[in-house]
């Protein structure tokens, strides 16, 4: 029986760093779409879409 390997839920404050790296961390490789012209795009990385991230913010 496979398993499913479930992501945390994280939560930080509003440092841009975070999100890159958790992108870095768990993210998934996508392809792009090749528009016809010039030279086929490079993978990118995105977030998983059971990615759990929240930012707290505080007053």
């Amino acid at each position: 029986m496979a398993r499913r390997t479930e992501l945390p839920i994280f939560t930080t404050d509003d440092w841009d760093a975070y999100k890159n790296a958790l992108v870095e961390v768990y993210g998934v490789e996508e392809l792009p779409e090749y528009k016809g012209r010039g030279r086929p795009p490079n993978p990118k990385k995105v977030p998983p879409p059971d990615l759990k991230y929240g930012q707290v913010v505080k007053y």
